[in-house]
Parts: C-alpha cells; structure tokens; sequence
C-alpha cells in the first residue's frame, strides 16, 4: 500500500531468509536505442553483450567489476545457477507468447540473458531480473502507464512462473 526502497542487500536477504523458491526482481528499463521494447529477463552470469553490462552497471550502481566481485559471482552462480537459467528462459519464453496472445501489439522476442546484477549475487534459490518494458520506448512507456497493460505484464510473469514450477 505504498512505495518503499528496499536496498538490493535487503531484498536477497528478505528471500534468503524466507526461504524463497524463486527470486525475481522487476525493473523497468531504458536503452539508449528508442526502438528497443519488450520483456527482458536476466539470470546471474558473466557475459560479454555490452548492453547487458551497460543495464547491470547501471542497476548495481556500480562500474567495472572487481576480481573479488567475479569470485561472488561465480560462487553465487553455483548455489542455484542452473535452475536460474532454467527459469529465466521457460519464463521469457511463456511470457513473450502470453502477451502476443494478450495484447494487440507485436515486439521482439528478447529472450532470455545473463548479467551480472548486483540483486542477484546473494540468493539461495534459482533468482531472475524482469525488465518489463523500455521506458526510453514511446510506445512501451505509454503502455506502462496504464493499469491494464500492467496487469497483462504481471499475469505473463505469473504464467512464466507456473510454468517454472510445473516443469520441475
């Protein structure tokens, strides 16, 4: 019932502690390409796509990685890497066909990438980053701003999940 920031530590430790089954986060973003648009979903991993390392910098508010922050990584990648993986394709994929059923709109399929997003490194299960359209997209922010389109985003992931869950 009202917007609060929640640090990126706290939101790991809020799901670790609860014994969370799956970590998402959800974002909105913005690229510096306009026609960019769509769903995005991320799992914890190196990577060599310099928009994604562009997005994780930005979101970490962070530059460069240091050694030690590729050693969390790493070891954060083995606690539930795999299932992340899983979870973010199977979620993209039954996400992106839920909204071109949904909507009467047509964007790319974006699929699913890694990034190395701060919010991801502490979980203990399988953890994603949802970005759910481009604000830097005229059509994606006009969208955003209505309640409709927030709700078919929001029934997409849900279906994404069930999806996750239903095929493990």
């Amino acid at each position: 019932n009202k917007d609060i920031y929640i640090s990126l530590e706290e939101r790991t430790a809020i799901a670790n502690i609860n014994r969370g089954a799956l970590f998402i986060s959800i974002h909105v973003n913005f690229s510096q390409n306009k026609e960019a648009r769509g769903l995005e979903i991320y799992y914890l991993d190196m990577t060599e796509d310099k928009g994604s390392i562009k997005l994780a910098a930005r979101e970490n508010g962070t530059g460069e990685l240091s050694v030690l922050e590729f050693i969390k990584i790493d070891l954060a990648k083995t606690l539930a890497g795999n299932e992340s993986v899983n979870a973010a394709r199977l979620i993209q994929k039954t996400a992106y066909n839920y909204l071109q059923n949904k909507s009467l709109i047509y964007f790319e399929n974006r699929s699913a990438k890694s990034a190395m997003f701060y919010v991801l490194w502490g979980t203990k299960m399988p953890s994603i980053l949802a970005e759910i359209g481009f604000l830097s997209n005229k059509e994606d922010a006009k969208l955003l701003k209505k309640d409709d389109y927030r709700e078919k985003i929001s029934m997409a992931i849900y279906n994404g999940i069930l999806s996750y869950f239903n095929h493990e």
